[in-house]
C-alpha cells in the first residue's frame, strides 16, 4: 500500500512537472517558478520563504463532505488559490484566496471517494502540494 501511494506522488508530480512545462512555453515572457514545495520562492514574491507561510493541515483529513485548511501569507500578492486536483493530475475546482489570514472550506461533496492533492498556488507559484483522502 505504501508503495503505492509513493507511486502515485511521484506519478502526479511528473504531470504537474508536465503541465508546468507546457505553461511555461505558453508564457516565455514570464518568469514562474514550477517547483512543488520550493526552499525559496521566486524573486516576483520578495524572496520570501516557505516558512513565512502558515497553512494548516486540512481538518478532518480524512474528509467526508467538506474540510477546512486555516492559513497566513503574510505578504502583498496579486493572485492565490488553491486548486484541487484529481490523482491523475486534472484539476477539479479552483478556490481563490482573497485576505491575506483566513480560514476556507473545501467541498468535496460532489468528489468521489479516493485520493486528491490540493495545491496552493501563489501568484503563478506552486507553493505547496498536499494529498487528502476522500471516504
Amino acid at each position: 500500500m505504501k508503495t503505492l501511494i509513493l507511486l502515485t506522488a511521484l506519478l502526479f508530480s511528473s504531470i504537474v512537472n508536465a503541465q508546468n512545462i507546457t505553461n511555461l512555453d505558453e508564457k516565455r515572457e514570464e518568469s514562474i517558478n514550477t517547483e512543488i514545495a520550493p526552499n525559496i520562492l521566486s524573486s516576483d514574491l520578495s524572496g520570501r520563504t516557505i516558512s513565512d507561510i502558515e497553512f494548516s493541515n486540512p481538518y478532518p483529513n480524512p474528509v467526508k463532505t467538506q474540510t477546512k485548511i486555516n492559513y497566513i501569507i503574510p505578504f502583498t500578492f496579486k493572485r492565490a488559490t488553491i486548486v484541487i486536483r484529481n490523482i491523475i493530475g486534472t484539476s477539479l475546482i479552483e478556490y481563490e484566496i482573497v485576505y491575506p489570514e483566513g480560514k476556507i472550506t473545501l467541498d468535496f461533496s460532489e468528489f468521489d471517494d479516493g485520493i486528491y492533492f490540493y495545491s496552493l498556488i501563489i501568484d503563478g507559484n506552486i507553493i505547496l502540494t498536499r494529498k487528502i483522502i476522500k471516504k
